[in-house]
């Protein structure tokens, strides 16, 4: 007899029973690992409509993520990542983060059957309105005509950062009637080329040379962020802030006339503290600008205050990982946060009764698609009434750490029961060779795919799961690399549509008193930052310290003319006077040394491509033993720069 292991729950028929799921709570115990990996898959394919699992955090987020990608098409598992806390999001802000929330609400809009994995940082975001979503996206077509201006507002709307060149996923770049756009989900920019307002030509580019690549017909641009917004949403929201600042500054007027004391004029400057921390916020939503140090103020702008739920399709489902945990890490999350909302009230920062997230327990009561609650023991579910429980028993499996003769009699132990043992590989190559290996210690096994398991034999398929498990109900036993070896397979790592973005650079990178280099002033210190108003309005400013105490004040915005100075350990440079020519004839004698050092290079080179050196033969399977014994998941540059030199070594010409 054979059997699928994607299927396998299905032969249970307590299990059969409830795919047929109704409205309400739902218990499943005694899953554990990437048995409930399995039973969450097979669900999946099974019933139609999206599903939404929350895990408590984004760590055991990204894991049931990656090991939902070993038994489905990696394309129907989407991530929703949240950082734990709203502070380090308005710090530094994750491009990689941003692509994978928008692709995870997208399909969500669009109803698409997908399995979205979240945490609980991420099920308390406030989301736009789904109709705000749908709108805020552009589709270029070829022959329909265009306003630009319109073009560059809606794309700022949407969250896209105008440029002079775009370099990563994100950026537009207007240049006459030429709009690049590099959008999240594309591997390459675009590259839009208007005659008047007609859109003329439609093509991807490679970023690096600026070359053609691809003509195309049209196009749908997602936005670059969930944080979109429209000019009517922020001038509300300008309008509500307003108000709320003028409340909060009558009742510290009150605190005053009720103390009489000297507490009245710390009360005073807190005052006009807050006035001018706000109105500068004030300021910028009326000039329709917003960026993600505004997510404390997200409630202003999304007061209708919506969650992933409000996205999910009728007939989705959602599942709550171990409840008791989840309510845990919300309280742990909350009083994080509560204890940074305290330092920044008393910085005037934000004003008192802000509220930066969902309550769990308000958005489960409210949730009317079915709800599966997985939990190991029914214990710890509080008074929660449930429509069905199902109790699956699932066990963990115990570690060999390579001792055959140990596996050898646990083997036979199965064999003898009539136990199904399917042990998980990464290639074919240690497929054979552990069916060799168990072959001398007497084990006879099979080697097959998860799609074609015999059942009540021992065999070797191709597979990847993070752990395994033993299902006693089923007879059958999954056993992966780590159980038997201690070994990790290697995991391709998912491409991601922006693997060429940086972690965007701020001046938090900076410390008082580095040294620093200006691209037009040369070395100096950074001094820290300060607030200026400049032409009626208040802006961040970098202190620069020159020879002889010159100050430069160089505003944010700015902060790609100026990098870190980097010397050898202990020297210190010296620093240069501003207004003088020194700076300008030393970039003068680097460009000319350096100009010297690329005419050598270039003549090293020719030297090169006219001399034959070894050509190295291609990978074989040592060569690929030897790199799946490596206990890492290699990150996606480790893996370009691996495949650029080995095909560097098997070309005749030398490196």
């Amino acid at each position: 007899m054979k059997m699928k292991l994607k299927e396998a729950f299905h032969s249970l028929p307590e299990v059969k029973e409830w795919s047929q799921k109704e409205a309400g709570r739902h218990l499943i115990t005694g899953l554990t690992g990437s048995a409930k990996t399995l039973f969450l898959a097979e669900l999946f394919l099974e019933n139609a409509g999206p599903k939404l699992i929350i895990c408590d955090d984004l760590y055991r987020a990204q894991q049931l993520a990656d090991d939902l990608e070993n038994l489905l098409d990696p394309a129907d598992v989407l991530l929703f990542p949240v950082e734990e806390m709203l502070a380090s999001e308005m710090a530094t802000s994750s491009p990689e983060f941003k692509a994978q929330r928008v692709l995870a609400l997208e399909a969500l809009a669009k109803q698409e059957k997908k399995l979205i994995v979240t945490s609980m940082s991420g099920l308390r975001r406030f989301l736009p309105p789904v109709e705000l979503w749908q709108k805020s996206q552009l589709k270029l077509v070829v022959g329909q005509d265009y306003e630009l201006a319109d073009l560059v507002q809606l794309l700022g709307q949407m969250g896209y950062t105008r440029q002079k060149q775009v370099e990563r996923p994100g950026d537009f770049a207007l240049r006459g009637s030429i709009l690049d756009i590099f959008p999240l989900d594309m591997s390459d920019p675009l590259r839009a080329d208007f005659f008047d307002t007609q859109l003329d030509s439609l093509r991807t580019f490679d970023v690096a040379d600026q070359r053609s690549l691809k003509n195309i017909e049209q196009v749908q641009i997602l936005p670059a962020t969930d944080l979109i917004f429209d000019k009517e949403r922020l001038e509300k929201a300008a309008s509500a802030l307003d108000e709320a600042v003028k409340k909060a500054s009558t009742n510290l007027s009150a605190l005053d006339e009720a103390v009489k004391k000297a507490s009245t004029n710390l009360s005073k400057e807190t005052k006009e503290q807050l006035d001018k921390n706000f109105s500068a916020k004030i300021d910028a939503f009326l000039n329709v600008e917003l960026s993600a140090k505004d997510l404390s103020l997200v409630e202003y702008i999304y007061p209708e205050k919506l969650s992933l739920f409000d996205y999910l399709a009728t007939n989705g489902e959602v599942f709550f990982d171990d409840y008791p945990r989840l309510r845990e890490k919300e309280k742990q999350l909350v009083q994080e946060e509560q204890n940074w909302i305290v330092e920044q009230l008393e910085k005037q920062q934000l004003l008192a009764n802000a509220v930066l997230g969902h309550e769990l327990s308000y958005l489960e009561k409210k949730l009317k698609q079915p709800k599966t609650f997985l939990a190991a023991f029914p214990k710890g579910m509080g008074r929660m009434r449930f429509v069905r429980h199902l109790d699956i028993k699932a066990r963990m499996v115990q570690q060999f750490f390579g001792q055959m003769p140990l596996l050898k009699a646990e083997a036979l132990r199965w064999k003898e029961s009539g136990q199904t043992v399917v042990l998980l590989v990464g290639t074919k190559e240690r497929q054979a060779k552990l069916q060799q290996t168990l072959a001398d210690f007497g084990v006879t096994s099979l080697l097959g795919t998860v799609a074609d398991i015999q059942t009540g034999q021992v065999q070797i398929a191709l597979g990847q799961l993070n752990s395994g498990f033993e299902l006693p109900e089923l007879k059958l036993v999954v056993l992966t690399e780590q159980e038997l070896f201690a070994k990790r397979s290697r995991k391709q790592p998912k491409r991601q549509t922006m693997s060429n973005a940086e972690r965007l650079k701020s001046y938090t990178d900076l410390k008082k008193g580095d040294y620093i280099v200006h691209v037009n002033h040369g070395i100096g210190r950074f001094m820290g930052m300060q607030t200026l108003e400049v032409g009626g309005k208040h802006q961040d400013y970098m202190t620069i310290v020159y020879q002889e105490d010159a100050q430069l004040f160089i505003p944010v915005s700015q902060l790609d003319r100026i990098q870190k100075y980097v010397s050898a350990e202990g020297k210190t440079p010296k620093i240069n006077k501003l207004g003088s020519n020194k700076w300008a004839k030393t970039k003068s004698k680097v460009a000319a040394k350096i100009e010297d050092i690329a005419d050598e290079l270039v003549e090293l080179y020719a030297k090169r491509e006219s001399n034959k050196g070894h050509a190295f033969p291609p990978d074989d399977s040592y060569q690929r033993e030897f790199e799946a014994a490596f206990p890492f998941s290699e990150t996606p540059d480790q893996l370009r720069s691996a495949k650029e030199i080995k095909a560097d070594m098997q070309k005749e010409r030398q490196m």
